[in-house]
C-alpha cells in the first residue's frame, strides 16, 4: 500500500470516528435505536443552554464585554443545533453522497500510475481538520476543567453559589446546593462535548466530501485528455467512446453530489458565515479589554480566534479548490486534440466544454470561495469598530 493511500485510509477513518462519537454518522447504515436519539438529545440540551445564555445576555445588555461573551456562546450553540438538525434530517441523502463518492474513489484508486497526481490535496485537507480538532479539544478541556480547578483550590467552606460553571447562563432557579451545581456542571460538560464532537465531525465530513470531489475531477481531467491518446494503454482495452461515456457518467454523479451537499450544508455555511464574523469581532474586542498581562485569558482568546479562522477557511477554501479543478478540467478538454478526430467525437467534447464550472453555493445566496473568507474578515473588522464605538459611548 502506497504512502498516499495509507494517509487517505487514515483520513477516512478519522472522519468516520468523529461522526460516530458525535452521534450523527450518515455512513453506517445499521444504527442502534438508542444511537439514533443522540441528535435529538443534543438539539434539546443545546436549546436549553441557548435559552439560559440568551436570558443572561438580556439581563446584561448594557454590559458590552459580557454581551460580547454571550454572543460568542450563542453563535457556537446555534451552529451545533443547525449542524445536528441538518445531518439528522438529511441522513439518507448524506449516505447517498458518501456511497457515490466511495464507489468512484475505489475504482479510481486502482489506477496506480496516477495516485500521486490525483491525491495532490490530501495532506492539506487532512492537516487542516487535524489542527482544528486539536484546537477544539484544547478549548473544550480548558472550559471543562476551569470550574473543577477553582473548586479544588478554594476553601471547602466557600458557598456553592460561588462555584463557576463551564458555560454561563441564567436559569429560572437558583444554584444553592452542591447537588444542583453538580447537575449543572455535568449538563454543561455534555454541551461542551456536543460542541466539540459535532463541530469537528460536520466540518471534517464537509472537507472529506470536497476532497473526494476534487480527486475525481483531477482524475476526469486526466481521463478526458488520455481518451483520445492512441498510445494510451487503456485505449487498447476500451474504446475512446466507452472511456468518454464513463467520464461523463462520473461527472453527472459529481453534479448530483454537489446539489445534495448544497442542500445540506447551505444553512450551515450561511450560519457559520454570520456567527464566525460576530464571534471573531467579539474575541478581538475582549482581547483588547484584558487589563495587564493575563496569560490564561489571552491564551484562551487566541486559541479560540485561531479556531474560528480555521473553521472559516475550511468552509471557504474547498469550494475554491473545486471551482479551480473544474475549470482545469474544461481547459484540459479544450487543449486536447479532440479536433483531429471525427465530427461525432468532437461533438462529445463540445458538450463537456459547454458545462459550467462546479460552484458551491450556500442557500443560493453566498458562493463558497476564498472571496467568502475576505468578506467575513471585512465584516469582522467592521463589527469590531462598531463595538468599540458603543463601548466608548457607555
Amino acid at each position: 500500500m502506497s504512502k498516499e493511500l495509507r494517509l487517505y485510509k487514515k483520513y477516512a477513518s478519522f472522519v468516520k470516528l468523529f461522526l460516530l462519537i458525535g452521534g450523527i454518522c450518515p455512513i453506517t447504515r445499521e444504527l442502534n435505536v438508542i444511537y439514533r436519539y443522540i441528535p435529538i438529545w443534543a438539539i434539546f440540551s443545546c436549546f436549553i443552554e441557548l435559552c439560559a445564555v440568551g436570558n443572561s445576555s438580556l439581563q446584561n445588555v448594557e454590559n458590552i464585554p459580557l454581551l460580547t461573551a454571550s454572543l460568542i456562546l450563542i453563535g457556537t450553540i446555534l451552529n451545533v443545533i443547525t449542524k445536528t438538525s441538518c445531518f439528522f434530517i438529511h441522513r439518507k441523502k448524506l449516505q447517498q453522497v458518501n456511497d457515490i463518492l466511495n464507489s468512484i474513489l475505489e475504482e479510481i484508486l486502482n489506477e496506480i500510475y496516477i495516485k500521486s497526481i490525483i491525491l495532490f490535496y490530501l495532506q492539506k485537507f487532512y492537516r487542516l481538520i487535524y489542527v482544528q480538532t486539536v484546537l477544539m479539544f484544547v478549548t473544550t478541556i480548558i472550559y471543562s476543567m476551569k470550574p473543577m480547578i477553582i473548586k479544588l483550590f478554594h476553601d471547602a467552606n466557600i458557598t456553592n453559589v460561588q462555584y463557576p460553571l463551564p458555560l454561563f447562563g441564567t436559569f429560572p432557579w437558583k444554584i444553592n446546593s452542591m447537588l444542583i451545581w453538580q447537575l449543572h456542571y455535568f449538563f454543561d460538560v455534555n454541551i461542551l462535548w456536543f460542541i466539540f464532537s459535532v463541530s469537528v465531525s460536520v466540518d471534517a465530513f464537509f472537507g472529506f466530501c470536497m476532497f473526494r470531489i476534487c480527486v475525481i475531477l483531477r482524475f476526469l481531467s486526466f481521463e478526458f485528455r488520455s481518451s483520445i491518446d492512441d498510445k494510451n494503454k487503456r485505449n487498447k482495452e476500451k474504446s475512446y467512446q466507452q472511456i468518454f461515456r464513463e467520464c461523463v457518467e462520473k461527472h453527472v454523479l459529481l453534479l448530483k453530489c454537489r446539489n445534495i451537499i448544497q442542500e445540506v450544508y447551505g444553512p450551515i455555511i450561511l450560519l457559520v458565515t454570520i456567527t464566525n464574523a460576530l464571534s471573531m469581532c467579539s474575541i478581538i474586542f475582549q482581547l483588547f479589554q484584558v487589563n495587564g498581562i493575563n496569560i490564561y485569558k489571552i491564551g484562551t482568546f487566541m486559541i479560540y480566534l485561531m479556531l474560528k479562522l480555521i473553521q472559516t477557511f475550511l468552509y471557504s477554501w474547498p469550494g475554491d479548490v473545486i471551482f479551480t479543478e473544474s475549470e482545469f478540467l474544461r481547459r484540459n478538454v479544450y487543449c486536447s486534440c479532440w479536433y483531429d478526430k471525427n465530427t461525432s467525437f468532437a461533438k462529445y467534447f463540445l458538450l463537456v466544454l459547454a458545462q459550467r464550472p462546479i460552484v458551491l453555493k450556500a442557500c443560493s445566496l453566498v458562493q463558497v470561495t476564498m472571496d467568502l473568507l475576505a468578506k467575513i474578515m471585512n465584516t469582522t473588522i467592521s463589527y469590531y469598530f462598531l463595538l468599540e464605538t458603543m463601548n466608548d459611548d457607555k
